[in-house]
């Protein structure tokens, strides 16, 4: 999860608000997913450990996109066609 905070701090610090979203989740989902999930799928999680997974990436998109709201997050990720760890882990 930290990786994914780091990140998201760096570019908030950096000011780079010009990146394109497309490009920041796109740099999410290919360096800081695959770390957050790597070796998980030996793990036995519940339901509690999947739901941390994905609260993370949903604070992440909240703060990208400077919301509150889960529905908002919701039609984001589905607009980015992004998965949240639940969805991939489910794979």
């Amino acid at each position: 999860m930290a990786a994914i905070f780091s990140l998201a701090e760096w570019l908030n610090f950096q000011k780079f608000k010009s990146i394109p979203e497309n490009v920041t989740l796109q740099l999410i989902q290919s360096k800081c997913v695959p770390a957050l999930l790597y070796g998980l799928d030996v793990c036995l999680l519940n339901k509690s450990d999947i739901n941390s997974l994905d609260f993370a990436v949903n604070q992440f998109f909240m703060k990208l996109f400077c919301t509150s709201d889960i529905n908002i997050v919701s039609e984001c990720q589905l607009m980015f066609n992004f998965k949240i760890p639940s969805e991939q882990l489910a794979q």
